[in-house]
C-alpha cells in the first residue's frame, strides 16, 4: 500500500518579536499584511497607530480579531469594545464595524470561511514572519 505524503505544519509567525518586526507601526497609518491564506481561512496581521482608524466596513465572512499588543477600539452594532492585548472578539459576517487605535497596536484577523467576492480580489502573496531567509541562515520576511 502506497501512503500519500501529507504536508507538514507550516510556521506562519516564529514569535512575538518576528510579528512586531514584520508589522511595523507607521505614524498615523493602518497597514495590513496577509500572513496565511488557505482553503476556507485567511490570517491577516494589522499594525495601527494611535488615532488611526479602519473606517466602517463589513467582512463577507465571520472574523476573529485578536489583539497582540497595544489597545484598540472596535465599534460595532452600536457598541464600543476596548480590546487590550490577549483579547479575542468574534464579528459576524456582514456586520458593519470600525477599528481605531487607542495606542500603537498590532492585531490579527482570522477570516473564517470563504466569500466568493473576496476570492475574486487579487491579493498579495502571504508573508512568513521570522522564518529563515532564502539562504536558510536567519530570520526574515519571505
Amino acid at each position: 500500500m502506497n501512503a500519500v505524503a501529507q504536508p507538514g505544519p507550516s510556521l506562519v509567525v516564529a514569535d512575538a518579536a518576528a510579528l512586531s518586526e514584520g508589522l511595523p507601526i507607521e505614524p498615523g497609518k493602518v497597514r495590513s499584511h496577509i500572513l496565511r491564506r488557505g482553503t476556507g481561512t485567511m490570517l491577516v496581521g494589522v499594525a495601527i497607530d494611535e488615532g488611526a482608524e479602519m473606517r466602517e466596513h463589513v467582512a463577507r465572512v465571520p472574523i476573529l480579531i485578536q489583539v497582540v499588543d497595544g489597545l484598540i477600539r472596535l465599534d460595532a452594532a452600536g457598541e464600543a469594545y476596548e480590546l487590550p492585548p490577549g483579547a479575542i472578539i468574534e464579528v459576524p459576517a456582514e456586520l458593519r464595524h470600525a477599528v481605531r487605535g487607542l495606542a500603537p497596536s498590532r492585531f490579527l484577523i482570522q477570516m473564517l470561511g470563504e466569500a466568493d467576492a473576496a476570492a475574486a480580489v487579487p491579493m498579495p502573496a502571504p508573508l512568513t514572519l521570522g522564518a529563515p531567509d532564502a539562504a536558510g541562515t536567519g530570520p526574515g520576511l519571505a
